[in-house]
């Protein structure tokens, strides 16, 4: 393992038992639960990053980019199913950056299947009419 990646990885679990001590304080630190889940997908910990990402997402049930991390930690644990459930909400709560979502390593899995296509057209036909109407 190169000095570097050695580096990081002392790094990523400093944060994380840094984050994990902050909870033990302060429960509710919605803040902290998304650097520690962040920090979790980063080291592998898959599973640990989606269960805070669930867990914030019931803290912030209309926060878009809370969905879209949890639609990125169940792509990554293979939960292709609930992925796309977040996805949705994600978009449908006002997630916009479809050149990331495009490009995201963390949703490869989404981007092979055919509900993802689906979707976006879905979504952009939806964008599309609101455009009209607002005309």
């Amino acid at each position: 393992m190169s000095n570097k990646k050695s580096k990081k990885r002392r790094g990523i679990s400093f944060e994380i038992e840094f984050f994990e001590r902050l909870l033990l304080e302060k429960p509710d630190y919605t803040e902290a639960m998304i650097a520690l889940a962040e920090s979790y997908t980063q080291a592998g910990d898959y599973e640990k990053g989606l269960e805070l990402d669930r867990k914030i997402c019931g803290y912030r049930p209309q926060d878009a980019v809370a969905h879209y991390n949890l639609a990125c930690s169940c792509a990554l644990t293979g939960k292709l199913d609930e992925a796309f459930g977040s996805l949705r909400v994600a978009i449908n709560s006002g997630y916009k950056d479809f050149r990331h979502l495009d490009t995201d390593p963390d949703l490869a899995s989404l981007r092979q299947d055919d509900r993802y296509r689906s979707l976006i057209i879905e979504v952009l036909k939806q964008r599309k009419c609101a455009v009209k109407e607002s005309l």
